[in-house]
């Protein structure tokens, strides 16, 4: 719909799961391929052993690490949100300790399974299977990487690429750093809120508009329409006989 209406991305990212949408979106995957992978992705997490933990710190990467060392098998980094936004995942006991040994403000998340983690590792294997047995193609739109943070090149249409997306760290806050670097100063975020767009403007540090076209407390297509009308104001390119078709 969006590009229907002539907002066409120069660079697309996701976040975890996400990044799934930003590849089919990008053509590296059928509709049918993209389904058939973000649902055994699913399933095969919701299958392992519940319990384990996740926790948001408001940290930098580099301040949680050495937080880590002796728990390297039971917690990693889940995700680098930002510059002092940073979440670890694993065996509920050791993501507490350590969430207590930093010292900073933390935020415990409401999630099912300890994602991101060395407690995801017992999917791995079935999803591979699963991975190999879809198509890819090389993507016509460039994608930011989560496992990088920087552009992704062939390996994103590697069986491989996918499975140790599942497990490392989303490198979210770096690849928002990575299009700054790259002169973007307009970001679209098509989702259900603007989760990632908040995150996004601890990223920068320069001037830049973040736009969610989804809001949780507005009507969808009132927030739809604002949110294109603001994009448009920051100086995006918009059909509007397209829009108002």
């Amino acid at each position: 719909l969006v590009e229907s209406w002539g907002l066409a991305p120069d660079f697309v990212v996701g976040h975890s799961v996400g990044e799934l949408v930003a590849a089919y979106v990008a053509g590296v995957f059928s509709l049918e391929d993209a389904c058939v992978l973000v649902a055994a992705r699913g399933r095969l997490m919701q299958a392992l052993p519940e319990g384990g933990a996740m926790v948001s710190l408001k940290a930098a990467e580099a301040e949680v690490l050495p937080y880590l060392a002796g728990y390297e098998d039971r917690v990693s980094v889940a995700a680098v949100n930002g510059p002092a936004a940073t979440v670890i995942s694993g065996e509920e006991s050791a993501v507490l300790a350590v969430a207590e040994a930093v010292g900073v403000k933390s935020k415990r998340l409401s999630v099912s399974h300890a994602f991101h983690s060395p407690l995801m590792e017992g999917m791995l294997a079935e999803f591979a299977e699963v991975a190999c047995r879809i198509g890819y193609s090389a993507p016509r739109l460039a994608i930011v990487s989560n496992v990088t943070g920087e552009l992704v090149g062939e390996e994103v249409c590697s069986p491989e690429y996918w499975v140790r997306h599942v497990r490392q760290a989303v490198r979210f806050g770096d690849g928002v750093g990575f299009l700054e670097g790259q002169g973007v100063t307009r970001y679209v975020e098509i989702g259900p809120a603007g989760v990632l767009s908040a995150m996004g403007q601890e990223c920068v540090t320069g001037p830049a508009a973040f736009v969610p076209l989804l809001r949780k407390d507005r009507d969808e297509v009132e927030a739809l329409l604002a949110g294109v009308a603001q994009v448009h104001a920051h100086g995006g390119e918009v059909d509007w006989e397209g829009v108002f078709a």
